[in-house]
């Protein structure tokens, strides 16, 4: 399953070519769109102190986007903003899905209710100048879809983990997020690294820290058992049918329930559960308890629905 990747390319821009540097940008951007598995593009929000110029290209794959990368209608693009006045200022930095960022850098994306634009850009700037006050702060980058319901990408940089930690977690921080929340449709999403069976692994000022064990234990067993109990009714008699040995069944239906764990069903868990599974931002007793009381809810759901449904009990079957 292909994961969605992003190149962000952070740029100067020589004084007086601001307008040369934008239509340049909108040259490259379509260039871009004209290579295999494009689907948005991004431009520069300035929100603040040590705004930079900047710009992201989203393809639908790691490979796909190395192609733009590696591809002789870049370079030349790259050579030509160079004489209009726009030069690299960092080696892009690529962004991969359910990866985490290079170090001292947080990606959060965000979806902006229709109409709060301008607010949320306000709100951008002052985590920008809040930011400022911390050691080891390099800038806030605010990417705006070319898109009306395209995502927000905003980017912070530190010079290192541990800064970038303490202000993650700082309650200066943590003061102006209810505010920046108040502008968006969902709560916003931060790239960070996930593991196959839904632990997210984020570093701390103490360093790395991982998803509790027992809080990855409960949304496995969440989407496990529906699976196991699909299979055993609807795979299982096929199985049977063929013949096939009772080891070899279960071995190939075991496979079967991986396969859709792996690749559909914990991805999708650990995206729901994110703000619960979050080893840092779900760590209060008040998050954990409230996320542990919604997971065992749906445990409830799913039993009832097993247990009452005749069609969907495989020992019933036949």
């Amino acid at each position: 399953m292909s994961k969605a990747a992003t190149t962000l390319a952070i740029y100067r821009v020589d004084p007086g070519k601001a307008d040369s540097a934008r239509a340049w940008q909108a040259k490259f951007d379509e260039a871009a769109a004209a290579f295999a598995g494009f689907t948005e593009s991004r431009l520069t929000e300035q929100t603040g102190p040590k705004a930079v110029w900047a710009a992201s290209v989203t393809f639908t794959s790691e490979r796909a986007l190395r192609h733009w990368l590696d591809s002789p209608a870049r370079a030349a693009l790259v050579t030509e903003g160079a004489a209009a006045g726009v030069i690299d200022a960092v080696p892009p930095i690529v962004l991969v899905e359910d990866e985490a960022p290079p170090p001292g850098i947080a990606v959060f994306t965000h979806r902006v209710v229709p109409g709060r634009e301008e607010a949320f850009r306000q709100r951008e700037h002052d985590l920008n100048v809040a930011g400022d006050e911390f050691e080891g702060y390099l800038g806030s980058i605010l990417l705006a879809p070319q898109s009306p319901d395209g995502l927000w990408m905003s980017v912070v940089r530190f010079d290192n983990d541990v800064h970038l930690a303490a202000w993650i977690n700082s309650p200066r921080r943590a003061a102006l997020l209810p505010e920046l929340r108040g502008q968006l449709q969902e709560d916003f999403h931060q790239y960070t690294r996930n593991t196959p069976f839904g632990s997210i692994v984020r570093v701390g000022s103490s360093g790395t820290v991982v998803t509790p064990q027992w809080k990855t234990a409960m949304v496995v067993l969440l989407v496990l058992y529906p699976v196991v109990m699909l299979l055993s009714r609807f795979v299982g008699p096929l199985l049977s049918d063929t013949g096939a040995d009772p080891g070899l069944a279960l071995w190939i239906s075991q496979v079967i329930s991986m396969g859709i764990l792996t690749y559909l069903c914990m991805p999708w868990a650990t995206r729901a559960f994110s703000w619960w599974l979050d080893p840092l931002d779900g760590a209060d007793i008040r998050t954990s308890i409230k996320g542990a009381v919604i997971i065992v809810l749906l445990y409830v759901v799913t039993l009832v629905i097993f247990l009452s449904l005749k069609d969907l009990q495989f020992w019933d079957y036949g």
